[in-house]
């Protein structure tokens, strides 16, 4: 969660944005897929069952919730 906002604040100086524009795409972000690759590159023996569990449903309420807010955030920055 604190790397996305470094990452589109990096794009500043290479690209010119919109007023909102970088807000708007730190709260859409890559939605976990860098986490469920980690979860499951994890070994067996590291209880990789329950780590896949508990990340795929970390992301799914990200995603419900980011999801479900977006189009809000993009009202009210327009």
């Amino acid at each position: 969660m604190v790397l996305r906002p470094c990452a589109t604040n990096n794009l500043k100086t290479l690209v010119q944005f919109e007023k909102h524009a970088l807000l708007f795409l730190t709260w859409g972000g890559l939605r976990g897929g860098i986490s469920v690759a980690l979860a499951l590159s994890l070994p067996a023996a590291f209880h990789r069952d329950e780590f896949v569990s508990i990340t795929y449903f970390i992301v799914l309420f990200s995603i419900l919730v980011q999801g479900l807010t977006i189009g809000k955030l993009a009202r009210k920055l327009s």
